[in-house]
């Protein structure tokens, strides 16, 4: 039963993670956040920042490192962290 619940707990919870909008020249090279850039020929690619210059952004994405120029953008979106409590390990206690 406990388990059950934990199970449950996490599925419901799976929905607060998510991706926000960010502009292009507020995206922190330091930082090795996931994306999901969404191009003008509609193809989406996510993945990990590898780097980023005024022209171009580089993700590691599980086909590969992809290259993608700052004209074939459409929108950026950064993946953002979840809101809640890992209560899990609490709860297995």
């Amino acid at each position: 039963m406990k388990k059950l619940f934990l199970l449950l707990f996490s599925i419901l919870f799976q929905s607060c993670s998510g991706y926000k909008s960010i502009d292009y020249n507020n995206i922190e090279n330091e930082k090795k956040q996931k994306f999901k850039v969404f191009k003008l020929d509609k193809e989406n690619i996510k993945g990990k920042l590898i780097s980023k210059n005024e022209k171009l952004i580089v993700l590691e994405t599980k086909v590969g490192l992809q290259t993608i120029t700052k004209e074939e953008i459409y929108d950026v979106k950064v993946k953002k962290p979840k809101d809640y409590i890992y209560i899990t390990n609490y709860l297995e206690k």
